[in-house]
């Protein structure tokens, strides 16, 4: 898909159901939760480029959608695409339209938000409240619209990388390294408040909120969270100041689509890094997962078709009450993320994980007594349990750091020993003697597509005398 996907209700029985809208290749389509896909009305000219990326965004029955030169909507009543341009002039109390180059939108108190103007890339444009063709900045009444540089006095503004809706009073503006707080509605005497000057979001999806109102964010070289309550304000924390530190400070807003969602199910958030290569069929991207529970933080990879190129989450309504993950495809198609899947686009999964580089004493060897292993317990839905365990052991942090995408290497000789679980809920003590001065573990399916369980592992070290390395 090369758009960002947004989501309308309709009335099914007694109750209602959520539709997905999604673009790819500049036509728009609307699918239901059965999975019924339907191209959108009026669109035998084709609104949008096949190629630029679409934004997307809900307000006043209508999904409104831009690409940085064609800005139209969807009339959800009708099921047909309108042009901006024609409501215009058909609007009784239009008045000065949209600026025409603007490659997002939003919606924040009943107005169109238009921002990363190609002209003037650190502005943001509001339209009047409840009338999204009224741009009149000249008017001063509450309800008025108003344009906004986001600047220190004196100095030019840096360009707009994101606006993040936070709630009624609260709206959230990322520059390419500073970041605004705006209280309330500025024609209605609200205020701009800078919160940073030395951070900024990488994207217009890079962020998205948790049940308590922490917002999360991929910024300059890290993953934030940030509340902005006033009562309960806590500026931005580093969350991966420790963890994929590296990873990290190598994404490059330039090259890369970012996008955040928050999994209501597993309370993970989904941090979605595809290069824009991969669309041009480069290798896949790297993505993450970060666990709210625990601040977890592991890596996963898709087939490159499925990109995505954009992310988003909904709740079908009526029909059913579990959030689904959706995932824009490089290949058109949209996928679905399923707990119960084996395969990916077709590519069986290779599931594990590495704890590496343990370093029990430093400045010493040490030798590994016993390792007690408790393997979890699947959900009754599985029938197969198949895991392996892997331990390594060397003189250096990079004898035994891998990157999680595959087993750890034993070709350099070192120490080491595996042991495969074929049952859930099993104890293992595993009274082999390991010495080195760093160790790894790897964790994982130990046939592709096969399905395990972990739970903890404990490691029983005792002094061995200096660390001998390599030379």
């Amino acid at each position: 898909m090369n758009a960002g996907s947004g989501n309308f209700q309709s009335a099914y029985g007694s109750g209602y159901i959520n539709n997905l809208v999604f673009a790819t290749n500049g036509t728009v389509y609307v699918s239901d939760p059965f999975g019924t896909v339907s191209t959108a009305g009026n669109q035998s000219t084709k609104f949008f480029s096949p190629t630029n990326p679409i934004s997307m965004c809900f307000l006043n029955l209508g999904v409104y959608m831009t690409d940085g030169s064609t800005l139209a909507y969807l009339n959800t009543s009708t099921g047909n695409m309108v042009a901006y341009s024609t409501t215009f002039n058909n609007y009784s109390t239009s008045t000065d339209p949209a600026p025409t180059f603007c490659a997002q939108d939003v919606t924040w108190r009943g107005r169109l938000i238009l921002y990363q103007d190609q002209n003037n890339p650190q502005n943001i444009y509001a339209a009047r409240t409840g009338n999204p063709y009224d741009f009149n900045y000249a008017a001063t009444d509450p309800a008025s619209a108003w344009s906004a540089n986001f600047s220190e006095s004196g100095q030019i503004g840096q360009p707009v990388t994101a606006f993040i809706p936070f709630n009624d009073d609260l709206a959230i503006v990322s520059c390419i390294d500073q970041m605004w707080l705006i209280e309330g509605d500025p024609s209605d005497g609200g205020t701009f408040v800078l919160m940073s000057e030395h951070m900024g979001m990488l994207g217009p999806q890079a962020w998205c909120t948790a049940p308590n109102h922490d917002l999360y964010f991929v910024g300059t070289s890290g993953m934030y969270m940030l509340r902005p309550f006033w009562a309960q304000y806590m500026p931005p924390q580093l969350l991966t100041g420790q963890n994929y530190d590296q990873f990290f400070t190598q994404l490059d807003r330039n090259q890369m689509n970012v996008a955040l969602v928050y999994d209501e199910v597993h309370k993970y958030i989904h941090i979605y890094v595809t290069p824009y290569s991969t669309y041009l069929g480069g290798i896949s991207g790297t993505h993450l997962i970060f666990d709210t529970r625990n601040n977890g933080l592991w890596p996963v990879q898709y087939a490159s078709t499925a990109g995505p190129s954009c992310a988003t989450s909904f709740v079908p309504g009526s029909l059913g009450n579990k959030q689904i993950l959706a995932l824009g495809g490089l290949n058109g198609n949209v996928y679905q993320i399923n707990d119960s899947a084996t395969d990916d686009v077709g590519t069986a999964i290779q599931s594990n994980i590495t704890f590496a580089p343990i370093n029990p004493l430093p400045d010493r060897a040490a030798i590994m007594q016993k390792i007690e292993v408790d393997m979890g317990e699947l959900p009754s839905t599985y029938s197969t349990f198949n895991s392996k365990l892997s331990v390594l052991a060397g003189p250096t942090a990079a004898d035994v750091d891998v990157d999680g995408y595959g087993w750890p290497s034993q070709s350099t000789n070192l120490p080491g020993f595996t042991k495969t679980f074929t049952m859930d809920r099993r104890q293992a003590i595993i009274q082999q003697r390991l010495g080195g001065g760093w160790f790894s573990i790897t964790l994982g399916n130990s046939t592709d597509q096969a399905t395990w369980s972990f739970e903890r592992a404990v490691l029983n070290f005792t002094p061995s005398g200096v660390n001998r390395q390599q030379r």
